[in-house]
């Protein structure tokens, strides 16, 4: 079984590596599928990663394995490296942290809770799609929730984790989008996780202009950019 020690030595804690030092903290030796030492692929249920310039052959293979739908994060030099890969897009990513003091709450028309986990919340009404991810979460981290008319209609919680930093992820059921909801969301969570000591990192593609419009009226700036993987065709 592979050792993450070397590789988590060579990760900084650093907010465009949330991702693959996350997975490495989170999973250990069992996110590992391949590694020298230097450069690793990496998979934690799911979320998967490349560091460094694996050989093309396990790059391939490793690609091959993984599940439908998946994204692949990597940095943007090692995706210049690497090179085109046949079956695959590339979309770059935006990262961005809050630079300055807390943004006050925003005052909305329903009620924001913060909960531990979402096991006992009824889900049916949201879409296949949200309710699938939310399942996936639903022990993932602490959520936050938004009410309305008393039913859980946006949520925040957190991807990945290191010991500074935590990823975002933000979603709100299409009939109740553009109310605030989602900044309600992101607010009671962001504020959560800071008091525990970690600072948020926000990631959106270039092209989510909706993303990165909520990301500046949270306070957030970009910092780095990453590179993201889709098999051809699949769904951003």
């Amino acid at each position: 079984m592979f050792d993450p020690a070397p590789l988590l030595a060579r990760i900084s804690d650093a907010p465009d590596h949330v991702w693959p030092r996350g997975a490495l903290l989170s999973a250990g030796a069992r996110a590992i599928e391949w590694t020298d030492g230097r450069s690793a692929l990496l998979n934690d249920d799911g979320e998967a990663c490349i560091v460094g310039q694996p050989p093309r052959p396990q790059l391939l293979a490793f690609l091959k394995r993984l599940a439908p739908g998946t994204e692949v994060v990597l940095s943007a030099e090692d995706a210049r490296d690497i090179g085109p890969v046949p079956g695959w897009d590339v979309e770059p990513v935006v990262v961005l942290v809050q630079q300055g003091p807390p943004q006050p709450p925003p005052v909305i028309n329903g009620e924001v809770r913060l909960l531990e986990t979402l096991q006992g919340l009824d889900l049916s009404h949201l879409s296949e799609d949200l309710a699938g991810e939310l399942e996936d979460a639903r022990d993932a981290s602490p959520f936050g929730v938004v009410f309305a008319d008393g039913l859980p209609v946006s949520f925040s919680y957190s991807g990945s984790a290191t010991e500074t930093w935590w990823d975002m992820s933000i979603d709100t059921e299409e009939r109740w989008r553009r109310r605030g909801y989602a900044s309600a969301a992101a607010h009671v969570l962001i504020e959560h996780m800071r008091a525990r000591g970690k600072r948020t990192v926000w990631a959106a593609f270039e092209s989510n202009t909706a993303s990165l419009v909520l990301a500046a009226r949270l306070g957030f700036t970009p910092v780095s950019r990453v590179v993201s993987l889709f098999r051809e065709g699949s769904e951003r």
